[in-house]
């Protein structure tokens, strides 16, 4: 591996510690704490570049990297700024890559909340492939049209009841609801789709992402809450990261299923043999892993739990 190459990693790994932090700061945490972070991320690349002759990466990291120790010193900065460094991290990253980005550092230019930057190259696409179930209006086509440039599947319909009759969603890795506000009748179809399909990750796309709307997407069941903005690159890595989720889930459930339903035969077995305390250690540290489990908020088939709890019960 060349010395690119390992630093090509290392940024890889820094930009992601960096976005980490600002999103924290977007939630509510103290900018302060996350400053010395966000300023070392941004202060090391920017000398590594240099030695490596990366001029274009290293003009760009100075910029960002002056603009952001501006903000030394305040407990909070604002969601825009925010946005504005996140961007400048997605540029980075397409930089570091060897590509061009064209992106304004003018924290008063509105344009920086949606900084242009080149499409992503397909090698580099996170939906591709994906099954993606949409619902948005004809004002909002420019968005969908967005997602589906990424080269995955999109079945889009103004109208939830035309997804229900059409049998959409038990099949599609994601669900994305495309709404100017949060309302009843979001919160309606977000209980309709997890009644559905539980694996699948819900994401809501509004025009804001206020306080309020993200509360009341997450208090809806929405996974994810996001601007409907698919020329920004981090909005496409996080619907990425959100199938991955799904994925996850999914394994997770299989793999708990079959444990489930062994652990059912095996605790027979135990019983039969008066191995009692081999049974109440075992059955202990499952229900602790399935309590884990369940407090991250991960869905477990029922008759698998069902079978585990009753099973427990006759042991104990």
């Amino acid at each position: 591996m060349g010395e690119l190459e390992d630093f090509q990693n290392e940024a890889a790994e820094l930009l992601d510690q960096a976005e980490r932090s600002l999103l924290a700061v977007d939630s509510g945490e103290d900018f302060s704490k996350h400053y010395d972070i966000i300023f070392r991320v941004l202060h090391n690349l920017k000398g590594s570049a240099a030695m490596l002759t990366l001029t274009e990466a290293e003009r760009h990291l100075h910029q960002v990297e002056t603009l952001f120790q501006q903000s030394k010193g305040t407990k909070a900065i604002g969601r825009e700024v925010i946005n504005f460094f996140l961007n400048s991290i997605d540029a980075t990253r397409i930089l570091l890559a060897g590509k061009t980005v064209n992106f304004s550092y003018d924290l008063k230019d509105n344009s920086i909340m949606n900084t242009a930057i080149n499409p992503l190259p397909v090698e580099q696409k996170t939906l591709l492939g994906l099954k993606i179930c949409m619902v948005a209006r004809e004002s909002h086509m420019t968005f969908v049209d967005g997602i589906r440039s990424q080269g995955c599947n999109v079945i889009c319909r103004n109208n939830f009841a035309d997804i229900i009759k059409g049998n959409y969603l038990t099949e599609m890795d994601l669900f994305i609801l495309v709404s100017d506000s949060f309302d009843e009748h979001v919160k309606i179809m977000a209980d309709h789709v997890k009644g559905k399909n539980i694996f699948m990750p819900m994401i809501l796309a509004t025009a804001c992402q206020a306080k309020v709307t993200v509360e009341q997407g997450q208090q809806a069941g929405f996974h994810l809450v996001i601007t409907f903005d698919s020329r920004c690159s981090r909005t496409i890595s996080l619907l990425g990261f959100a199938a991955k989720c799904g994925k996850l889930w999914r394994m997770i459930n299989n793999a708990l299923t079959l444990l489930l339903y062994r652990h059912v035969d095996f605790d027979a077995f135990l019983l039969a043999n008066e191995k009692a305390e081999i049974h109440k250690t075992l059955n202990a540290n499952l229900t602790e892993i399935l309590q884990t489990i369940a407090s991250t908020g991960v869905p477990i088939e029922m008759q698998a739990l069902a079978r585990h709890s009753s099973s427990g019960q006759q042991g104990s």
